[in-house]
């Protein structure tokens, strides 16, 4: 199967912090809990682009996503940021 990125050049530049994120993080297995205002504020653009970037690479191949869920203040199960793994 075949998945051209919208915008190649930005979602890579997404890739290779993912990547190089999660090689300095865990070596060995390549995974990485990486929150999307991380990603945010590690690229200079907004939530929204960074959404749509992480969706193009998972559609890709290249990733795999996990959403995680966190509690809240009044114990609450909310989704938060995806988690996953640089292929």
């Amino acid at each position: 199967m075949t998945c051209r990125l919208a915008r190649p050049e930005r979602a890579r530049r997404c890739a290779r912090k993912l990547a190089e994120y999660g090689y300095r993080k865990n070596r060995e297995s390549r995974t990485a809990d990486i929150t999307v205002t991380w990603l945010m504020r590690a690229l200079g653009k907004s939530r929204r682009t960074v959404q749509r970037y992480l969706r193009q690479l998972e559609r890709a191949g290249y990733i795999a996503v996990e959403v995680i869920h966190a509690r809240t203040r009044d114990n609450q199960t909310t989704p938060t940021s995806p988690r996953g793994t640089v292929a």
